[in-house]
């Protein structure tokens, strides 16, 4: 268990987590690590940049979320990605001078995710 913490503390990823939760989060960056080594063909099919960002979008979420669905996640971004609001959100940030334009895109994805998510665990009423 320790090897997979120091893995993702090398990278920085786990940085601002409490130690009690640095095995969770690495777990779920584990899972998605692995879905990318063991399953190459579908690298095939995802873009590039979704690759490049769901690991610090699984921290993020994290940070809100601590029981996260990894694979829903990834498919939201996906989606998120391929259907153009990625782009639409780049081009509302274009004007601003030195932000990094996809880690706002990023957390603009992540806020709307975890408000989806609280929203839809509500107790009913």
């Amino acid at each position: 268990m320790e090897d997979i913490i120091d893995r993702w503390e090398k990278v920085g990823i786990l940085e601002g987590i409490e130690e009690i939760d640095k095995l969770a989060l690495a777990n779920y960056l584990e899972t998605m690590l692995k879905f990318y080594v063991n399953d190459p063909k579908d690298l095939d099919k995802i873009d590039e940049e979704i690759c490049i960002w769901i690991f610090p979008l699984i921290r993020r979420v994290y940070s809100y979320i601590k029981i996260i669905d990894v694979f829903d996640l990834k498919s939201k971004f996906e989606d998120y990605v391929k259907n153009g609001k990625m782009k639409e959100h780049a081009h509302q940030f274009a004007h601003f001078q030195g932000i990094d334009i996809e880690c706002e895109c990023l957390g603009l994805f992540c806020e709307k995710y975890v408000k989806e998510f609280l929203d839809s665990s509500k107790p009913l009423s």
